[in-house]
């Protein structure tokens, strides 16, 4: 298993300009990544068969996050630091 440290990572984040996901590998068969996104918007996302950490290392992000029903549940915005 390749092991990454938190100065390896964020090496890895100032090579990213764009919006841009990048695999690190996986942790009890579910994915491990890094993204980098841009101001503006970001298209929907739906994970039907798991779950997703969102931690914000730098600026701040709004998330909406919906219901099953695809009905607008919930806005919050996540600082840097901050972890959904």
């Amino acid at each position: 298993m390749k092991r990454y440290d938190a100065k390896s990572i964020r090496e890895r984040f100032s090579l990213m300009s764009q919006r841009t996901n990048e695999a690190l590998g996986s942790f009890n068969d579910r994915s491990l990544g890094i993204g980098r996104y841009v101001e503006g918007t970001s298209p929907w996302q739906r994970h039907a068969n798991g779950d997703e950490l969102l931690l914000v290392a730098d600026g701040e992000v709004d998330v909406e996050l919906l219901g099953d029903d695809g009905s607008s549940s919930s806005r919050i915005t996540i600082t840097e630091g901050g972890m959904l």
